[in-house]
């Protein structure tokens, strides 16, 4: 297939091309504003691409205990209305389980009657909070396994990041941490420039209903 060698985060809507997931560690903070710069991070991250049902699409996914589709893949189709819904997302608080989120991703999120045929999927995690776990290593190899292109972000702040871990989960090592919250601006680039950005058809197809 011949590809255009602009990237994901392009300017012209049709080098656009795939489909977008966070994973948004939502467990409970010891730090007053950690959600909220977490939330400042993904919407930073966001408005690196161009986002519409034919260019970028994007869902979050908020865990804690449990995961929940906080935004459906399909849900908003323009950048500036999707950074709003980020903005309004709650924290679950509790412990912090990304293996259930993995398997959201996989179940509900990333499924085939929802994704658009020949798109790239990329899920990228922002967590402060992950430990070792077989659980947790089976379903991200399970995603892997999906094509979905794994990008982790980790806070250590909390010293509750093993980064073994955090780099385990991630694609071919496609992972950053950050000793503190006020530091996510710096690892905006490492997901919209480094590892989510993709060469993408000159003509790709149409967005689903089209």
């Amino acid at each position: 297939m011949q590809t255009s060698s602009v990237c994901a985060f392009c300017t012209a809507c049709s080098y656009c091309y795939l489909e977008l997931a966070f994973l948004l560690d939502s467990s409970s903070k010891t730090i007053g504003d950690a959600w909220t710069r977490i939330l400042e991070y993904t919407s930073s991250v966001v408005a690196g691409y161009n986002i519409g049902p034919s260019c970028v699409r994007a869902a979050v996914i908020s865990y804690s205990d449990n995961a929940v589709v906080s935004i459906e893949l399909n849900r908003y189709n323009d950048r500036d209305s999707l950074q709003q819904a980020l903005r309004g997302l709650r924290l679950l608080n509790g412990g912090s389980n990304l293996a259930n989120a993995f398997n959201l991703l996989r179940t509900r999120v990333f499924v085939s009657n929802v994704i658009r045929q020949g798109t790239a999927l990329i899920a990228v995690v922002v967590t402060d909070q992950i430990q070792a776990d077989q659980r947790l290593t089976n379903e991200a190899n399970s995603v892997k396994g999906q094509g979905v292109r794994i990008i982790a972000v980790g806070i250590t702040r909390q010293g509750r990041v093993d980064t073994n871990t955090l780099f385990g989960v991630s694609t071919n090592n496609y992972a950053v941490s950050v000793t503190d919250y006020n530091q996510l601006s710096g690892a905006v680039s490492s997901v919209t420039q480094r590892w989510g950005c993709f060469p993408v058809p000159t003509t790709p197809p149409p967005a689903i209903g089209n």
